[in-house]
């Protein structure tokens, strides 16, 4: 409960769920998510078992529509307007799933949390690496 306080989440909202490190969390968030028909959008700078999340997406169903963002130029960031465009486009009709890190392990970028807000507000769920 106090966890979940420091970050201001709701009981009615948000699960803490402790695991032995990102790839354990991320394992389970692949393993329960419900891919079929649905859309995974991940950035290709990101941790190792993100990218492990587009096997279990075509797995599941191989209607899930996987995309993968690039990362360009020396800071290996994402074009602004290449996320927003595919945060924007319309729902194909299963959940969508959008991971991207806070900081990339390899460069040290920190990509804009504010992708967090646009893909929500355009219904995806967010995996925050």
């Amino acid at each position: 409960e106090s966890v979940r306080a420091y970050f201001g989440a709701s009981v009615d909202h948000y699960e803490v769920i402790f695991t032995l490190n990102a790839s354990n969390a991320v394992k389970l968030v692949a393993e329960s998510y419900p891919f079929q028909n649905g859309e995974l959008l991940y950035l290709l700078d990101n941790h190792n078992s993100i990218t492990a999340l587009r096997e279990y997406a075509t797995r599941a169903s191989p209607q899930s529509d996987v995309k993968v963002l690039n990362v360009y130029g020396p800071e290996l960031r994402a074009h602004e307007e290449e996320v927003f465009r595919c945060l924007s486009a319309p729902r194909r009709g299963g959940r969508r799933l959008f991971a991207f890190p806070a900081q990339s392990n390899f460069s040290g970028v920190q990509h804009p949390l504010g992708w967090i807000a646009l893909a929500k507000w355009h219904g995806w769920d967010v995996l925050l690496d």
